[in-house]
């Protein structure tokens, strides 16, 4: 089965039910014990389970952020506070293990998505949507800074290039935050596992104990992606900064 919308770097943020539905789709009956990895603060995945899925079903959200699930309490959600290679569930316990936009952050994707497939019982579905991945046009996650300038990140690899680059345009804080702050954010090894397209899809091939039924990139046209030649002609490899999403959907053994 093929996802047939493509989740661009324009939409990633607002694609949250689109992606939950095409990851339902997959799961042949409804699942009722659900785990999503990387459910942030706000738990708009675990929102949009809750509107596809009546009567509700018995989700877990877990993230490494503070409060996690704060701004979306539900009776039949439960927040725990964890690292994706370390999930503290039970094994074989769960009919879908779900990520959106969340694998781009981890550094070792392998063992995150070995330790969702643990949790998941025989026949559970595994599903991952990473985006915007690092060499896309607005992998740093700053669009709303620096819409207009994409590749900023790959142009300018350094806090001190970049800022400069800042200065020149006149950008020097976003929502009162001073753009050091935003810089720093983007260039971070803590913040992006910075893995290439390629990395991606190979480590999924890597994983035991599951039938992969997606392993694919999303990617954008020449003409979707505005300066992306002139990194070509400086060596970056095109599939990298045309692949904007990775999806994975696999089926535990």
């Amino acid at each position: 089965m093929q996802l047939g919308l493509v989740c661009t770097f324009l939409e990633v943020y607002m694609w949250n039910e689109v992606n939950v539905a095409q990851c339902l789709a997959f799961c042949g009956r409804r699942p009722e014990r659900i785990l999503v990895v990387g459910c942030g603060n706000k738990g708009e995945d675990i929102k949009a389970f809750n509107k596809l899925l009546v009567p509700p079903v018995i989700i877990h959200g877990a993230d490494i952020v503070e409060d996690v699930g704060r701004d979306y309490p539900a009776e039949n959600v439960m927040y725990v506070r964890a690292d994706a290679t370390d999930l503290p569930m039970m094994s074989e316990y769960y009919d879908l293990a779900y990520s959106f936009a969340t694998f781009e952050h981890i550094r070792d994707i392998s063992s995150a998505w070995q330790n969702m497939l643990r949790v998941l019982r025989k026949g559970g579905i595994l599903c991952t949507v990473a985006a915007p991945l690092w060499m896309s046009p607005y992998g740093h996650h700053k669009r709303d800074i620096f819409d207009g300038y994409p590749y900023a990140h790959l142009q300018y690899p350094t806090p001190e290039e970049l800022l400069e680059f800042c200065r020149i345009q006149g950008l020097r804080e976003h929502e009162g935050i001073d753009i050091v702050h935003h810089v720093n954010y983007m260039l971070s090894d803590n913040y992006f596992n910075k893995h290439d397209s390629q990395y991606y899809l190979d480590s999924a091939s890597a994983l035991q104990g599951c039938t992969l039924l997606t392993n694919s990139l999303d990617r954008l046209s020449d003409g979707e992606a505005a300066g992306h030649q002139a990194l070509v002609n400086m060596g970056f490899p095109e599939q990298d900064l045309l692949s904007v999403t990775h999806r994975l959907v696999a089926v535990k053994s």
